[in-house]
């Protein structure tokens, strides 16, 4: 009947376009099991939802969330941050040399977690500090901890922020993107991925690449991989919930680094990955496969930048108004 029920323990969230056919659902899903029937969905899994039927846009939001994690950090009076990390912050996040006592390393991995709770439901801007936090999560340093509350300054100033979804087709698209060797202690790459979905952010990573790469090209290559690989996994999703639009194949992933596009599209440049991992060709076999095509868009214009580096205050701004997120005040 179109309806999809999305459960989450005992919480169930049930969407489909016809309210008489979901009116009769609920009746049915109430005979058989003791149920409570809240209406209209407002807060789900701590997301606040704002609906705006009349401008046909839903807002997600964790502000009242974000609050409870600033009070628990005793963060309320302090001064806020216009950004989650300060720009020259990963010089001196390398392996600490001293240890951290029990209730240091207990408090810090609440803070990450805190934090990461919020990053993979609605806030896309704070997935490359999250990462580059928890790595450190086993030992941390004064330093690392005096990152740790900066985020939660961050997003003490940012609470209101949230995700928007609104527009008349789906426009299912992606960006793909990499930071060359920026892991100061491994010298390992960073790759950052976002995908788009009516308007908004819905799915993002960023993630410290698992081997060296030898070139900008390289790293972007293995970024355009994982990328690929998770296009084809909201495809498949969208698949079952019977979306069949145009822009579900191919999927159009855009990149601002030429060389790894070309890599990606030509497999006659042997010689300039012959040294590359086969799994990472999975990218070229997609492409010649039609599964998803590739686009090239400048660095200044790439929502993905933002997940591979710290950004300055200026950039930063940038990067929020490129993942399309918008601040809403609370109610």
């Amino acid at each position: 009947k179109g309806i999809t029920i999305i459960t989450y323990v005992n919480d169930f969230l049930i969407i489909g376009p016809d309210i008489v056919r979901i009116q009769e659902l609920k009746k049915k899903l109430g005979q058989i099991f003791s149920m409570k029937d809240i209406g209209p969905c407002t807060s789900f899994l701590g997301i606040r939802i704002i609906r705006d039927r009349k401008e046909r846009t839903i807002h997600i939001v964790q502000d009242q969330y974000i609050n409870k994690v600033v009070q628990a950090f005793g963060l309320s009076e302090a001064r806020e941050a216009i950004a989650p990390m300060d720009v020259s912050a990963l010089d001196s996040m390398v392996p600490h040399d001293s240890e951290a006592s029990g209730p240091e390393i207990k408090k810090y991995q609440s803070g990450v977690g805190s934090i990461m709770h919020s990053m993979v439901q609605t806030r896309p801007d704070l997935a490359f500090t999250v990462g580059a936090l928890a790595r450190f999560s086993h030992n941390p340093s004064p330093t690392y901890t005096k990152a740790l509350y900066r985020c939660i300054r961050y997003l003490k100033a940012t609470e209101g922020l949230g995700i928007t979804y609104g527009q008349k087709s789906l426009n299912y698209y992606g960006f793909s993107d990499s930071d060359f060797a920026g892991d100061v202690a491994t010298r390992r790459s960073t790759s950052g991925y976002v995908f788009f979905m009516a308007g908004g952010p819905v799915s993002w990573k960023s993630s410290r690449q698992h081997a060296v790469t030898l070139s900008s090209t390289e790293a972007e290559y293995y970024a355009l991989t994982e990328a690929a690989k998770e296009a084809i996994w909201l495809q498949a999703l969208l698949k079952e919930l019977r979306y069949d639009g145009d822009d579900l194949r191919p999927v159009l992933i855009l990149g601002d680094n030429t060389g790894a596009l070309a890599l990606a599209e030509n497999p006659e440049l042997h010689q300039r990955c012959k040294h590359i991992d086969i799994k990472r060709h999975f990218v070229r076999q997609e492409v010649q496969n039609s599964t998803i095509k590739l686009g090239y868009i400048s660095t200044d214009k790439m929502p993905a930048d933002g997940l591979t580096k710290p950004l300055s205050a200026v950039k930063y701004k940038e990067f929020i108004q490129q993942l399309g997120m918008e601040v809403y005040s609370s109610m």
